[in-house]
């Protein structure tokens, strides 16, 4: 894909990118060229034209590449965004991580860590997908529970394992931390599934919600 350089994205603002579906490509002395979903509305173009101060030469592009590129471009990056989320772990001073989920939901987490093991001053993670009493057990007395973020995830929400386990660790982690035990756990669902609606009554610390277009062995 066409990397567009930063200093020309910053001359549309993105509350007027997102209005006219417009994304400015490239700058050559006093030409900007723009890409539109409708290169034909001048009104838009007189807009921009105004606003920057330049000639617009319009391009055409679909819609949907546009609204796509205007995420990209203007939006915060996928990798900033979680470096942000550790920095906010590692400040909050939790040490270790523990992940609640069961198949699709966990097998990627766990192989990661086994493979690549824990970086130094970053959360020490372990997976749980069992409910047997010994293993959930064993894990719980394995971990300082007033320093362990709780990760809940199940795609649809529904998963009763995955929630038996999360109401076992919330109640746990709510008797050592009264209210504020939802500020140990984050979710990992779909949009509108009853996990989401869990974590907003919980005040969990934060919920991430799936694409909608994650197949179901995500």
């Amino acid at each position: 894909r066409y990397k567009i350089d930063p200093q020309v994205i910053k001359l549309i603002p993105k509350k007027i990118a997102k209005h006219y579906k417009i994304l400015p490509i490239s700058k050559m002395q006093d030409t900007l060229t723009v890409a539109m979903a409708d290169p034909l509305n001048i009104f838009a173009i007189d807009d921009i034209k105004t606003l920057t101060g330049f000639k617009i030469s319009p391009i055409i592009t679909t819609d949907k590449d546009i609204t796509e590129a205007i995420g990209q471009y203007y939006e915060e990056s996928a990798y900033n965004a979680v470096e942000k989320i550790i920095d906010d772990m590692k400040g909050a001073g939790f040490t270790h991580a523990l992940l609640l989920g069961m198949g699709g939901s966990s097998l990627c987490a766990e192989v990661l860590r086994l493979t690549f093991g824990v970086s130094p001053g970053f959360l020490d993670l372990k997976v749980l997908d069992s409910t047997d009493p010994g293993t959930i057990l064993q894990v719980e007395e394995s971990l300082p529970l007033p320093k362990t973020l709780f990760i809940v995830s199940t795609k649809s929400g529904t998963t009763t394992e995955t929630l038996s386990l999360c109401e076992y660790f919330f109640e746990k982690v709510k008797a050592l931390m009264g209210d504020r035990a939802g500020k140990q756990f984050i979710a990992i669902t779909d949009g509108g599934s009853p996990l989401e609606k869990i974590a907003k009554a919980k005040s969990f610390r934060r919920t991430f919600l799936n694409p909608p277009d994650i197949g179901g062995r995500y």
